[in-house]
């Protein structure tokens, strides 16, 4: 069985380790554990919490690529 490695991870894993991991999401959005492995298992995001998810995205310093969900990157740093 091939490892996946952190480049690699699933894009729902990957939103939930920049936002701080499992218990961080699951309160910033109201729910339970099951319900983040639920999101895993179908690959999204409830469409009712993207909004909600991207702004704590932006907030924690990340941009996702809504053509390409999961897709995180660093945000740009504003000069001063």
């Amino acid at each position: 069985m091939k490892r996946t490695s952190r480049s690699e991870a699933h894009p729902v894993d990957r939103v939930i380790a920049a936002l701080g991991g499992r218990k961080a999401v699951a309160d910033l959005c109201g729910v339970g554990d099951t319900a983040l492995s639920n999101w895993k298992r179908e690959g999204k995001f409830p469409d009712r919490l993207h909004h909600k998810i991207w702004i704590a995205c932006a907030n924690a310093g990340f941009s996702i690529d809504p053509a390409k969900p999961g897709t995180l990157k660093k945000a740009a740093q504003k000069a001063a």
